[in-house]
């Protein structure tokens, strides 16, 4: 997909809607359009940043590998200062990393270290 393409879907709207994630999950066919929606993550913009992990969380239920060259940026992102949605999505993202050299996989953070 264009990057238009995805934007246009999880743009407009506010907070409490989710746009068009659901149409834009099911479009979704490569890891190149979840290396988008990655890139906006980070976004100023609070409802591109929500949503684009809405959708990632969303794709990765199917296809998990799509996270797996993100594994690092997703791991520092844990405990950095976020949005709590965010942070949210990132506990249920956190346990489709896939495990380190030793097999061990990723625990998904607690209660208490999302809430830092």
């Amino acid at each position: 997909m264009k990057k238009e393409d995805i934007l246009k879907r999880i743009s407009g709207g506010d907070l409490r809607s989710i746009a068009q994630v659901n149409e834009l999950v099911k479009q979704v066919k490569t890891a190149k359009d979840v290396d988008t929606l990655v890139e906006w993550i980070l976004s100023s913009d609070r409802l591109l940043a929500l949503r684009s992990m809405d959708a990632i969380e969303k794709i990765t239920l199917r296809k998990p590998v799509y996270l797996h060259k993100h594994k690092q940026a997703f791991l520092s992102l844990i405990f950095q200062p976020s949005h709590n949605e965010i942070r949210w999505h990132l506990a249920q993202l956190s346990t489709r990393l896939p495990p380190d050299q030793r097999g061990k996989r990723v625990s998904s953070p607690t209660a208490n270290e999302l809430a830092y």
